[in-house]
């Protein structure tokens, strides 16, 4: 089938470059996507910078831990706004990113708490193709996978490790298009993975996964 959403053009630069846009800002190596507005408005306290691309200016936060420099911000919903967040971070200096946020469930006995690591995701939103060449799905970094569920072992939060639907259209999700074994529904976050990838920052450092609750 004929669609633009197939029409990709991985190698060449953007017309609007983040490197060329926004100026390096010596920001922590590791990054933080919280999509829970709340907990960045408790714990903000002290800003690296100002992103400027989502909602006319966001800060991004710095805090320390373990004896290493943490950036943390809210990306703004969906995976337009998130991706144009984590592209600027990119650029900022960021290299290592989690997620963290909330998800409809597939399954009723998952309710409001439960935490999810995201090991795939149904790509059934349109921004990751601008990133990466079409597939059905797309998996995160193993090696980030196994560090969220390490943590969460360590700390004894009960967690389950599965896949979430991407999706732009939460009220077109019918029974029949409902995958089978899903856990998640997510608003179409998981573009967010392809900028890594697309970017090409390196394997062993550029990890993207997520935690849905």
């Amino acid at each position: 089938m004929d669609l633009p959403l197939f029409e990709h053009d991985l190698q060449a630069d953007g017309l609007l470059e983040p490197t060329r846009l926004f100026a390096p800002t010596r920001a922590p190596w590791r990054a933080v996507m919280c999509f829970f507005q709340e907990v960045i408005d408790k714990f903000g306290d002290n800003p690296h910078a100002t992103m400027t691309n989502v909602y006319g200016g966001r800060p991004m936060y710095e805090t320390q831990r373990l004896g290493e420099r943490v950036a943390f911000f809210y990306p703004g919903l969906g995976a337009p706004a998130a991706v144009s967040s984590m592209e600027e971070a990119v650029a900022m200096g960021c290299r290592s990113f989690i997620a963290v946020g909330g998800a409809g469930s597939l399954v009723p006995e998952l309710t409001l708490g439960h935490a999810v690591v995201v090991d795939c995701a149904i790509r059934d939103e349109g921004t990751s193709y601008h990133y990466m060449a079409p597939s059905r799905t797309v998996a995160p970094d193993p090696g980030a996978t196994a560090a969220l569920v390490a943590a969460l072992r360590q700390r004894g939060v009960p967690f389950l490790v599965g896949g979430t639907w991407t999706t732009d259209a939460i009220f077109r999700e019918t029974a029949q298009l409902a995958p089978p074994g899903r856990r998640g529904l997510p608003d179409g976050r998981d573009g967010s993975g392809g900028v890594l990838r697309g970017r090409q920052v390196p394997t062993g450092a550029g990890r993207a996964t997520a935690v849905c609750r």
